[in-house]
């Protein structure tokens, strides 16, 4: 249908055939307004209801006045359509609808079209091109969005469209400077400050463009405006971009002179420069390389050391150039804001390879063909520090051989590996013992060894990061009665960056994070400052997805450009990582999200785990009486697992920030909080990670208390003590578990209350008492008995079959489980079919009936492998190789030891004590 066009930026407007329509009363306004604002996308009429009725609870009724007004628009939208044909605009999807139609249709898709095509110009140095479609972008715009539907105001939304009105706002203002064109910037700048006044980084561009438009005076004013509105409002000094931005007015950069003919611009070497050996060499053998290459590009995240190893090498093969050397500080990620211009950096070398200012030619492509016309013939060595793009490159590509063009940048420069041949060398953090030797030479080597706890922590927190050591070895250089621990210290907490803050914006740590961040696109940049929302190492595409509430496409993309900026880095394909000290900092700009904002993604967030993580496990473990109590919202993203064998690999890879996503639901969602516990706690202990499992029913115990769930609090101290008799913490387990048997009788929970006396059991056996053990196993199958329970009590007979064993009864032992694998088979338990196959094959083995032992540890062992449980795997094969051993099979039991002795060593180190004491001749009993 596309003869039907929406506004949505502005008052909500509709027009057919060019003709307006009216849109309807405000609940159908705001309903037609949600749909535009989510074009093409799914939005579930849950999230419609929240919509409109966000601060009240919605009637009985709201369903159905959905619908109503659903409808009406369709045939507002589509009046020659049948009743009984589909709708093609408003169609129904899933438990919701998506509006759909073109881009152009929609200003707000043409606004974010304008924008992308903008970034895009933007990243091949076309500042002009990206200035005319930011400028088209903001054209869309009549008004505030959804400017005549006051319901959604304060709408998660509304309040982000707002949000990236303002970003395209001062990205336009700084692309006009960047275009020569910095006083039509203004106004844009001067409404993007107006709405963020404490903004500092807009204020720095402000100032800027006044300074470009000749209008000192005003700049001046600007700074000292924010300066005081700073100290009044928040009681900070300007930060480090907007101190740059100020410190550039008052001295402004004077012309180079020319150089000599034979240019040697090198900067000086860093001092005591440090590792980097394998990257050293690698640069060696590409200039050896008999073809060459004509362009090296290091590229990497801020402050990992680019500029500092280009600038090493470069005094290590100087020799080899005797034409000269040249040097470039190209300032794409710079403290000024404004990066030298190609044509600039193209007249810069023509002076400084002694070509006077009058033979010059006037277009930068005239002057580009002129200096390849210099150099042609001549063993050069340029160096281009601090490029932004390839087009910021380009123009100084040397044309013939005999030139190395050596390039350092945050961006990966992929244009300029693809199109012109340019070799990449990405550069990661310094390893551990390169990073020890940096602050060895820079502190001292016996202020380390006085204080080596205080050096393993500073180490850690600065994660490799050559830039952090060298703050951090400088401060502790220049105090020198400092104490080492205090250092490390000051890098604890929210306010780490703090400590490694200089006072330059050349080595200011928040300030080098800033530039790149600062040139990001709109919208990566915000997915930047969600980011900092995340409680985890790692993050995949649906997870960024849910934070921006956007397809996973586009989340996606938005991680392409900021690995592609040096932000991130995608080390196995599919996740990405934030170093420790980029997190800190994309945790400090997301607080320039709306608090709303904020803790919406936080949410989504942790719905897309939570969803996840609970479809996982019903893959891996079916629990069929433990539903998820609610649906996955529309704006989550839950990645994809479709089998068991994907689902385990889905937990073990995000296992630390599915706990650390625990962690941050107990401070903002207690529901979600134990909730996620719960979903994990069966995980967590097949594959031995007691720890975590402690870890995160602690806080479900609470979250539990906090949410006015008794059951689910009941279920957390059941799991916690599952953890405490795993880690051989008897007394604690025994407490939680009282205290979960106290929630159950309350709750007249019979299930409960015997899944209470089964744990008692196996935390008895462990303890040695076997009487306690069986007694406390009877107790709990009577329950079950009494309650109906037909799994339960399997499960529950195999308990008594074990205890039974374990006091020397295998006859009464090989009864009670023969029972329990009937009953578990016909329910498809594969987990208790394992454990019960260990207790028979126990019991045949101790009545000397070892082959049909091995025949039932056998199936056991290959069960829970399937599983993934490594522990109870383990225990299985140390029993196997017992058997085997009675069995006159030496070799076939050391063997089953051998396996067993890999799964336990690192899981549960008695048992691992106990299977290498078989595998040294001496041999001692096992339990399980």
């Amino acid at each position: 249908m596309t003869d039907v066009r929406i506004q949505v930026l502005g008052p909500v407007g509709a027009w057919r055939g060019g003709e307006p329509v009216d849109v309807g009363p405000a609940g159908q306004r705001a309903v037609f307004g949600l749909l535009a604002l989510h074009c093409g996308q799914l939005l579930r009429r849950e999230d419609l209801v929240a919509g409109l009725w966000p601060d009240r609870p919605p009637p009985p009724s709201a369903t159905n006045v959905i619908q109503t007004y659903v409808l009406r628009l369709r045939r507002l939208l589509e009046p020659g359509r049948s009743a009984r044909a589909p709708s093609t605009v408003l169609r129904k999807a899933g438990d919701g609808y998506r509006l759909c139609l073109p881009t152009a249709a929609v200003d707000l898709l043409r606004f974010r079209d304008h924008v992308t095509a903008a970034v895009s110009a933007q990243q091949l140095g076309r500042y002009g091109d990206a200035a005319a479609a930011l400028a088209e972008a903001l054209r869309q715009w009549q008004g505030a969005p959804l400017a005549d539907v006051p319901v959604l105001a304060e709408h998660p939304g509304v309040v982000a469209l707002t949000a990236e009105r303002q970003e395209a706002l001062a990205r336009y203002g700084e692309l006009a400077v960047a275009a020569g064109s910095p006083a039509d910037g203004l106004p844009a700048l001067e409404e993007a400050v107006a709405g963020q006044p404490l903004n500092e980084a807009w204020h720095a561009r402000l100032i800027i463009a006044y300074q470009a438009a000749g209008r000192r005076g005003q700049a001046f004013a600007v700074y000292h405006d924010v300066r005081r509105r700073l100290a009044e409002e928040l009681g900070v000094d300007p930060g480090a971009e907007l101190a740059a931005a100020h410190a550039a007015l008052l001295h402004a950069e004077r012309a180079p002179r020319s150089a000599a003919t034979v240019p040697a611009q090198l900067p000086a070497d860093t001092h005591a420069f440090t590792g980097r050996t394998a990257e050293l060499a690698q640069l060696d053998r590409l200039l050896d390389a008999p073809a060459g290459v004509p362009a090296i590009v290091v590229s990497g995240a801020p402050g990992v050391g680019k500029t500092a190893l280009a600038v090493h090498w470069a005094h290590r093969i100087a020799p080899r150039f005797p034409d000269g050397q040249l040097h470039l500080n190209l300032r794409g990620f710079d403290p000024g804001g404004v990066a030298m211009a190609p044509a600039d950096a193209v007249r810069r070398a023509l002076d400084a390879l002694g070509v006077p200012a009058e033979r010059l030619p006037p277009t930068l492509d005239a002057q580009a063909a002129q200096y390849r016309s210099v150099v042609a013939g001549r063993r050069l060595l340029i160096v281009l520090d601090n490029a932004r793009d390839p087009a910021h490159v380009r123009p100084l590509l040397p044309g013939t051989p005999g030139c190395l063009l050596l390039v350092t940048s945050r961006d990966q420069l992929a244009g300029l590996v693809a199109a012109d041949g340019a070799h990449p060398l990405p550069l990661e953090p310094l390893a551990p013992e390169d990073a020890r030797l940096l602050l060895t030479r820079r502190v001292g080597a016996a202020r380390l060894a006085a204080e080596p706890a205080a050096v393993a922590e500073m180490l850690d927190r600065c994660g490799g990061l050559p830039l952090a050591l060298v703050i951090l070895a400088a401060r502790a250089a220049l105090n020198r009665r400092l104490p080492l621990a205090a250092v490390a210290g000051e890098l604890r907490g929210d306010g780490r960056l703090d400590a490694l803050t200089t006072g330059d914006p050349e080595t200011d740590l928040r300030a080098v994070f800033s530039w790149s961040y600062h040139a990001l696109a709109p919208a990566a940049g915000r997915l930047f400052r969600l980011l900092g929302l995340h409680p985890g190492p790692e993050v995949t595409a649906p997870a960024a997805a849910s934070l921006l509430a956007a397809s996973v496409t586009e989340a996606r993309r938005q991680l392409a450009e900021l690995v592609r900026a040096g932000l991130a880095d995608e080390p196995v394909a599919g996740r990405y990582t934030l170093h420790d000290l980029v997190r800190a900092y994309a945790a400090e700009v997301a607080r320039l999200e709306p608090a709303r904002g904020r803790r919406a993604a936080v949410l989504r967030m942790l719905d897309h785990y939570l969803h996840t993580a609970y479809a996982a496990e019903q893959l891996t473990q079916p629990r069929p009486d433990d539903p998820l109590a609610e649906p996955s919202p529309a704006a989550a993203a839950p990645a994809e697992v479709t089998d068991a064998e994907q689902a385990l690999a889905w937990l073990d890879a995000e296992r630390a920030v599915l706990v650390a996503a625990v962690e941050r639901a107990a401070d903002v969602s207690p529901g979600r909080a134990w909730r996620l516990a719960r979903t994990l706690a069966t995980y967590l202990d097949r594959r031995g990670h007691w720890a975590d499992l402690a870890t995160v029913q602690q806080l479900a115990v609470a979250a539990a208390r906090q949410d006015g769930m008794p059951r689910a609090r009941a279920v957390a101290h059941r799991s916690l003590a599952r953890a405490y008799i795993r880690l051989r913490r008897m007394d604690e387990a025994q407490a939680e578990l009282r205290q979960a048997g106290v929630l159950y009788r309350e709750a007249g929970d019979l299930t409960g209350q015997s899944r209470v006396e089964l744990d008692l059991s196996l935390m008895w056996e462990r303890r040695g008492g076997f009487g306690q053990a069986l007694e406390h196993a009877r107790r709990g199958l009577e329950i079950l008995v009494a309650a109906g329970d037909a799994h339960g009590v399997a499960r529950a007979r195999n308990a008594v079959g074990w205890c039974h064993a374990l006091q020397g009864d295998h006859v009464a032992a090989l009864e009670h489980c023969r029972a329990a694998l009937a009953g578990l088979e016909e329910l498809g338990d594969r987990s208790g079919i394992a454990s019960t196959l260990d207790s028979i094959g126990y019991a045949h083995h101790h009545l000397g009936e070892h082959e049909r032992a091995a025949a039932a540890f056998r199936q056991a062992r290959g069960i829970y492998h399937e599983l993934g449980d490594g522990h109870l795997e383990g225990l299985v094969l140390s029993h196997l190789g017992d058997a085997l051993a009675a069995a006159g099979d030496g070799t076939a039991a050391r063997t089953a030891w051998q396996q067993a002795l890999a799964l336990l060593d690192d899981r549960d180190p008695p048992e691992a004590a106990q299977v290498r004491a078989r595998l040294a001749g001496d041999r001692v009993g096992t339990r399980r």
